[in-house]
């Protein structure tokens, strides 16, 4: 009889304590550290093989941050725009032609956004928004005619994601102008700040 006493009581206290038992939950992983990186982003623009202009760009941004560094350079160009009078004036004169001026802008945005990757690397999210006024030569000026004396403002966007180590430099992209012909280049530079 004391036996059983003592089966029951040790059967009701694994019950009562089965209820209180708490489950250990795994550790969240720690997030990653904020790496602090210089990129240089170099914009250069190509006639055939040779470089008419090289725009570089310095900017620093947190890998593993929560936001994107930006950039914004530009610059508010006039661009003429025409309005002509009545079809005939007074007295059989030309129509009067009235000149007036809009302002856009110019220049370069870009975006950029890191992350570190395993083994020392790095992803950058880059985006670049290029506007520029283009100068047709007298080819170009014959083959498109129809904007052969009035400005061109050509634009160039890129998004993508590069993979880079410290002090490691990769060509982000190149592409032609159809209008002028003439070849852009990304480079970007990656450097870790101590």
């Amino acid at each position: 009889m004391k036996m059983r006493i003592a089966a029951w009581m040790f059967l009701l206290t694994l019950v009562a304590s089965s209820g209180s038992v708490v489950h250990a939950q795994a550790p969240a992983a720690p997030e990653p550290a904020l790496v602090p990186l210089e990129v240089q982003i170099v914009l250069s623009r190509y006639q055939g093989d040779q470089k008419v202009s090289s725009l570089p760009y310095t900017l620093m941004v947190n890998a593993n941050g929560d936001t994107a560094t930006t950039m914004n350079m530009a610059s508010k160009v006039p661009v003429v725009t025409t309005a002509f009078g009545p079809a005939s004036g007074a007295n059989g004169q030309p129509p009067t032609v009235t000149q007036s001026y809009t302002y856009q802008n110019i220049g370069t945005n870009i975006s950029l956004r890191a992350n570190s990757v395993n083994e020392g690397g790095f992803t950058l999210r880059v985006t670049i928004d290029d506007s520029s006024v283009a100068s047709l030569d007298t080819k170009q000026k014959t083959q498109n005619q129809a904007v052969s004396d009035l400005p061109v403002i050509r634009g160039f966007k890129v998004e993508n994601t590069l993979l880079l180590k410290d002090g490691q430099s990769r060509q982000f992209t190149a592409a032609t102008d159809r209008v002028t012909g003439d070849v852009t280049k990304v480079d970007v530079t990656l450097k870790v700040l101590k």
